[in-house]
C-alpha cells in the first residue's frame, strides 16, 4: 500500500542563514541623526548617513536576532521608530496554490507606514505647536537660548581686552545657532508624537562650535538682507516695495529652515527651487504656518513691550542689567517662535510625507 506521505525532494539550494535587518523611520534631521547613529552603532559616518536616508540597517549573514534587537533599541533611544525584519523573508509572502485551509489573515496595521486615513492630520496637530516649545526639554532649550543671549550682552559690556569682545560675539552667535536647534528639535517632536500623548521634546546638546558656526551663517544671511533693504531705501524705492520684500522673506523663512534641516546642509536654505516646490505641495497648510508665525510675532512684540515696562517699573536702571534682561527675554521669545514654526513644519511634512520626499534628494 502506497503511503500518502511522500518524501520531500532534496533541495539543491544550501540552507539559508539568518540575515536580520532593522527598518527605521521618523528621522527628520539626516546630518545630526547620522552623527548620533554613527556613534551609537559604531559605524563610519558615510554608512550611517546612507542607512539613515534609506531607513534600512542590515546585519551580516548569520548575525543573531539579539544583535538586531540591540540595534533596534539603540535606534529607538535616538527617537526613531525601529522594526526588526527577517532579511530572508520576501517583501510579500507567496500565497498557496491550493490548500484545504484558508490562508492566514494578512496584517492590517503596518508599523512603518500606517494607512493614509490613520495618519494624523496637520490641522489636528497644529494646536500643539503653541505649547510644545515649553514641554519636556523644550523649556530647557529656551532657557539655554536666553542665557546665551544675556551672557553675550554682559561679556561684551565688560571693559578690557578684545578677547572679551570676541567671546561675547561667540556667545551671541551660539544663541542665534540655538534658534535653528530649537526649530529642528520641535520638528522631530511633531513627527514622533503619538495620538493621545504630549510631544516628546528631546535633544542632544551639539558642540558649542557647531552652534557658533550656524549662528554665524544665519546672522550673515540676515545682515545681507538688512543691507539690501537699506540700499533700496537709500535708492528711494517705494515703502510698499520694501514691505513686500520683507513679507516675502518672512514667508520664505519656515520652509527655508525646513529644507536646511532635512538636508543637513546650511546653504540649502538658499535653495529657492526646493522652497517653492515645498510651498506648492501644501499651499493651504503652509499659508496657515505663515499666518500663525505672524500672530506669534505680534504676541512676541507685546510680550517684549511688557517686559520693557516691567524693567522700567522694577527700577532696573543699570545699562548692563537692562540690556542683559532684554537680551534674555528677546532670545527666549524668538526661540519660542522658532519652536512653534519647527513644530508646525514638522507636522506638515510628517502628515504629507510622500509629497516632501524630494527634500531628501540631492
Amino acid at each position: 500500500m502506497e503511503s500518502d506521505l511522500l518524501p520531500e525532494p532534496a533541495s539543491s539550494e544550501p540552507p539559508k542563514t539568518p540575515s536580520w535587518r532593522v527598518r527605521a523611520s521618523a528621522f527628520r534631521d539626516p546630518v545630526r541623526d547620522s552623527e548620533r547613529v554613527a556613534d551609537a552603532l559604531r559605524l563610519p559616518l558615510e554608512d550611517a548617513q546612507r542607512q539613515v536616508v534609506e531607513g534600512m540597517f542590515p546585519l551580516g549573514a548569520g548575525a543573531p536576532r539579539a544583535d538586531a534587537d540591540r540595534v533596534a533599541e539603540q535606534l529607538r533611544a535616538l527617537g526613531a521608530k525601529a522594526v526588526v525584519e527577517d532579511g530572508r523573508a520576501p517583501s510579500t509572502p507567496p500565497r498557496p496554490v491550493a490548500s484545504t485551509e484558508p490562508p492566514p489573515p494578512e496584517p492590517v496595521e503596518s508599523p512603518e507606514a500606517p494607512p493614509l486615513d490613520a495618519r494624523p492630520s496637520f490641522w489636528r496637530e497644529a494646536p500643539w505647536a503653541l505649547v510644545a516649545p515649553v514641554l519636556g526639554r523644550g523649556a530647557w532649550l529656551l532657557l539655554a537660548c536666553g542665557l546665551l543671549g544675556a551672557a553675550s550682552f554682559v561679556v561684551v559690556s565688560l571693559p578690557g581686552l578684545l578677547s572679551r569682545l570676541l567671546l561675547g560675539a561667540a556667545l551671541g552667535l551660539a544663541g542665534v545657532g540655538a534658534l535653528t536647534e530649537i526649530f529642528g528639535r520641535l520638528a522631530q517632536a511633531a513627527s514622533g508624537r503619538e495620538d493621545g500623548e504630549a510631544p516628546d521634546v528631546t535633544f542632544a546638546p551639539p558642540p558649542f562650535t557647531t552652534l557658533v558656526f550656524r549662528g554665524l551663517f544665519t546672522s550673515g544671511l540676515l545682515a545681507l538682507f538688512a543691507g539690501l533693504l537699506f540700499a533700496l531705501a537709500r535708492a528711494r524705492f517705494p515703502a510698499l516695495t520694501l514691505g513686500l520684500l520683507t513679507a516675502l522673506a518672512w514667508a520664505y523663512w519656515p520652509m527655508g529652515l525646513a529644507v536646511q534641516g532635512i538636508s543637513g546642509e546650511l546653504t540649502r536654505i538658499l535653495d529657492v527651487v526646493a522652497v517653492v516646490r515645498g510651498v506648492v505641495r501644501a499651499p493651504l497648510e503652509y499659508l496657515a504656518v505663515v499666518a500663525a508665525s505672524g500672530l506669534v510675532w505680534v504676541g512676541i512684540g507685546l510680550a517684549a513691550g511688557g517686559a520693557l515696562v516691567s524693567i522700567v517699573i522694577g527700577g532696573i536702571d543699570t545699562p548692563v542689567a537692562t540690556g542683559a534682561t532684554l537680551a534674555f527675554v528677546g532670545f527666549v521669545l524668538i526661540g519660542y517662535l522658532h519652536g512653534v514654526l519647527g513644530y508646525l513644519m514638522g507636522a506638515l511634512i510628517a502628515t504629507k510625507e510622500e509629497a516632501f520626499l524630494f527634500l531628501r534628494e540631492r
